[in-house]
């Protein structure tokens, strides 16, 4: 992988995070990956993963909104 197309990876990363669209930041990894969370702890498979980031949306969501 060139540093460009990390680049790229880590910029997609990146969006798929910020948007809380969890389905789009899980594809980001292996089927059997574990994310760890430094708040929230392990989670592993994409849907696992998935579920976590769109919790995570929601809750920021909720705090933001006051």
């Amino acid at each position: 992988m060139t540093s460009e197309e990390f680049a790229r990876l880590l910029e997609s990363l990146t969006r798929a995070a910020e948007s809380g669209d969890g389905a789009r930041f899980a594809n980001h990894f292996t089927e059997d990956a574990t994310y760890h969370d430094y708040i929230y702890g392990p989670h592993t498979g994409r849907a696992e993963i998935a579920a976590t980031i769109g919790e995570i949306d929601g809750i920021t969501t909720a705090i933001s909104a006051g």
